[in-house]
């Protein structure tokens, strides 16, 4: 008898660029074959919403009538009023508590998933690690450089599937099965359903992640409370339960990287689509 394929679901918070959000969900059930996928669009009160009288943006519509490659489609959750991405994720983990899925990834809307991506991150789950994600172009500073695919292969700035899917094959044959205890990056973050809920901020509230950051672990005020600092605070409360993050080399997911705020964060390895 086969084994049963595993219930991932995905939470893809958004602020406006719903043509990244779309990209990010069809390139998740595109790229995952083995795996059953269940994508959640929370919405964190987009202008364009209301701007078009409440209408879903023409991007969105179809996700929502039908999925790829046998996956379910897309489900939509709204906010009224703007509430930061730490809002977007509590409630998407939130909304997946009473259903089936037995993983749980909160993630950005600028990402685009490659071939097997979620296969070496389930292996790192099973090896006892609480919290996973995979190697990025632009993966962001908690993982002070871990999770950059350059340190580990050559890699030249690109979107095209092709290209995605042979820096993927590639990270396989070299580094398949290899993962490195670590502090992981807030833009792609995997663990089974309990895990979240045995980690969370509190247990009454629904509230996984601690809503507001104040202050970064200096005791500095930090100028995007609602927004930063809530997987690295996640992940410090999880070390004290026991429960270590780590990093498969052998995932690769790639990250435009903070689109919503603007070309100013365009360097380096970062992207925006043409």
């Amino acid at each position: 008898m086969g084994t049963a394929r595993p219930a991932i679901g995905v939470i893809v918070p958004t602020y406006g660029h719903f043509d990244y959000a779309a990209a990010a969900v069809e390139s998740c059930w595109q790229c995952t074959n083995t795996a059953n996928i269940y994508c959640l669009l929370v919405d964190d009160a987009s202008p364009e919403f209301y701007q078009s009288g409440g209408e879903v943006p023409e991007c969105i519509q179809p996700l929502l009538q039908h999925g790829r490659n046998n996956h379910a489609p897309l489900r939509l959750m709204r906010f009224e009023q703007n509430g930061g991405l730490t809002r977007s994720w509590n409630a998407g983990l939130h909304a997946f508590m009473g259903t089936a899925v037995d993983y749980i990834v909160c993630t950005n809307s600028d990402v685009l998933f490659t071939p097997g991506w979620h296969e070496p991150l389930i292996a790192a789950l099973d090896c006892d690690y609480a919290l996973v994600g995979p190697l990025s172009n632009a993966p962001g500073d908690t993982a002070k450089g871990e999770q950059l695919v350059t340190r580990y292969i050559g890699y030249a700035p690109t979107d095209s599937p092709e290209s995605l899917a042979r820096v993927a094959e590639l990270l396989r044959a070299r580094y398949r099965n290899t993962t490195i205890a670590s502090p992981i990056n807030g833009f792609f973050m995997m663990a089974r359903k309990e895990s979240w809920y045995k980690g969370a901020w509190s247990q009454g509230s629904g509230h996984v992640f601690r809503p507001v950051n104040a202050l970064n672990s200096r005791g500095q005020l930090n100028p995007t409370p609602l927004m930063t600092l809530n997987e690295d605070e996640l992940q410090e409360r999880w070390r004290k339960l026991g429960m270590r993050s780590a990093i498969a080399l052998d995932s690769f997911i790639l990250h435009y990287r903070a689109v919503s705020r603007g070309d100013k964060h365009r360097r380096d390895l970062w992207l925006r689509r043409r």
